[in-house]
């Protein structure tokens, strides 16, 4: 049996990859087992559209994310109980960051399609970060990362910390924002949807995202974040831009 320190943040780890799985997917699960329609996270973010949202096909991205995740999960408990060195290495240094981060990624799921888009998903995603950046720092600890089977396990938790980055400032842009049309006083600084608002925030986003990248030293960390600007880029210059924001997941 696995010594304590290992065994729990593997366990979380594995519990915690599938919960963020079925959150995602819960609204669609409940809509089908009431027959009635239910709000999803696709739902409340095409309530408060920004320029710095990304377009609805680029968030495709959390299927590759989710399957990643449970992939490093899988590997890591199967690592612990055979006794492998870097599976025990990363939960040592990374496990609870990484359940910390799948945490987020579920109450953040769950918490949207009841409650919208408002200061509680914006608290809980940067506490989602918050695990990101610790997760980062954690596996910075085990550099050089020269071995594939570590460099492996390390790419999923360093890709959904840059993802996650970039979807905080996008979460918090649409809370400022607003639904179109709601009377909502903020200066013109604060306000996504002027040009300034805009600008400012589109520039906030890249500083974070390459300070993410920068901090954990990961080109998984800057892919993630350039597929995020990517998918503003896209929507921007696009002729119909007038999408959902996310895809019904």
């Amino acid at each position: 049996m696995p010594p304590t320190d290992v065994l729990l943040p593997a366990l979380a780890c594995g519990a915690l990859s599938v919960a963020q799985v079925l959150a995602a997917f819960w609204p669609q699960m409940r809509g089908w087992m009431t027959g009635r329609a239910v709000p999803t996270i696709a739902a409340r973010s095409a309530e408060k559209p920004t320029p710095v949202v990304p377009a609805g096909a680029f968030f495709a991205v959390w299927g590759p994310i989710y399957l990643s995740c449970l992939a490093f999960a899988a590997w890591l408990n199967w690592g612990v109980f055979a006794g492998d060195i870097h599976a025990e290495r990363i939960t040592i240094a990374a496990g609870w960051p990484a359940a910390g981060l799948f945490a987020g990624n579920t109450v953040w799921a769950l918490w949207v399609p009841q409650r919208g888009l408002d200061l509680g998903s914006v608290l809980i995603i940067a506490a989602e970060v918050a695990c990101g950046v610790w997760a980062l720092t954690a596996l910075r600890s085990l550099e050089p990362l020269s071995d594939l089977p570590l460099w492996l396990g390390a790419v999923p938790l360093r890709f959904l910390a840059g993802w996650a980055t970039a979807a905080a400032w996008v979460n918090l842009s649409s809370w400022l924002a607003g639904r179109p049309g709601e009377e909502i006083r903020r200066p013109v600084l604060l306000n996504p949807r002027s040009t300034v608002g805009a600008i400012a925030a589109l520039l906030c986003l890249i500083a974070s995202v390459a300070a993410a990248a920068w901090w954990g030293q990961s080109l998984a960390t800057a892919l993630a974040g350039a597929w995020a600007l990517l998918g503003v880029a896209w929507k921007n210059l696009s002729p119909d831009n007038s999408e959902p924001s996310v895809p019904d997941v």
